[in-house]
């Protein structure tokens, strides 16, 4: 039998949009500041969404989602896929997702490695390839990040 979940509070729907928004804008390395101006909103509105303690309403999770280039409904969920993405790449993830977590860090790992290599080829810094990756030793899993 399915335990079935407890839907949120407003409360606690909040906090999480305000989490995942502040994940989103760190990854980016955004001030707060710069993420505002982009927005158009004043600077302490965005830290009441940040800390939860205001919902920003559905045309700033749109507007959100297009800086960040990611679906509106990744605040609420967490999933940061980009809005877009071609079939190749969906067979990629699909095949990435199906992998045990250490074999999916040393392809990533791989991949860095070869990205890095080809790189250097082009006359480009290796670390401009925008991958890095946090790996979660508690876990065991290992995800890749933008800078």
């Amino acid at each position: 039998m399915q335990r079935q979940s407890q839907p949120l509070t407003s409360e606690a729907l909040a906090k999480r949009i305000g989490r995942h928004v502040r994940r989103h804008r760190l990854a980016r390395r955004w001030t707060r500041e710069v993420l505002a101006c982009i927005l158009r909103i004043p600077d302490d509105l965005l830290t009441q969404y940040e800390t939860g303690e205001l919902s920003p309403p559905i045309h700033t999770l749109y507007q959100l989602a297009g800086a960040f280039e990611v679906e509106a409904g990744a605040f609420i969920t967490g999933c940061v896929r980009p809005e877009y993405r071609s079939p190749e790449l969906e067979v990629v993830f699909s095949q990435l997702e199906s992998l045990r977590a250490p074999d999916r860090e040393a392809l990533l790992g791989l991949l860095a490695t070869a990205l890095s290599a080809l790189e250097k080829l082009r006359g480009k810094t290796p670390a401009s390839n925008g991958l890095s990756f946090v790996s979660g030793e508690e876990t065991g899993e290992s995800y890749p990040q933008g800078s």
